[in-house]
């Protein structure tokens, strides 16, 4: 990564798809949600901006999994998927 970082690549879009492992093998991902999660650490260390990207359910409502919106917002502030 740093090697393409410093050949001028500095933002990627991540097709995250979901947070659920059940869900990705679903979609017939070859990769777990802990995978993602690494991908994303790895790209934000070497200072690499991303966009990631998440096929919604159509089934979503204000609660996800049982995590309230509220709940949702603070996990995401503070995920390797935060901005900061």
């Amino acid at each position: 990564m740093e090697a393409l970082r410093d050949i001028g690549l500095t933002y990627v879009l991540v097709g995250i798809e979901s947070f659920k492992d059940d869900e990705l093998r679903g979609l017939n991902k070859k990769v777990t949600s802990q995978t993602n999660v690494e991908a994303v650490r790895l790209l934000k260390k070497t200072g690499i901006r991303i966009s990631p990207h998440m096929i919604v359910n159509p089934e979503f409502t204000r609660r996800i999994s049982g995590i309230s919106t509220d709940a949702w917002s603070r996990w995401s502030s503070s995920s390797p998927f935060s901005r900061s």
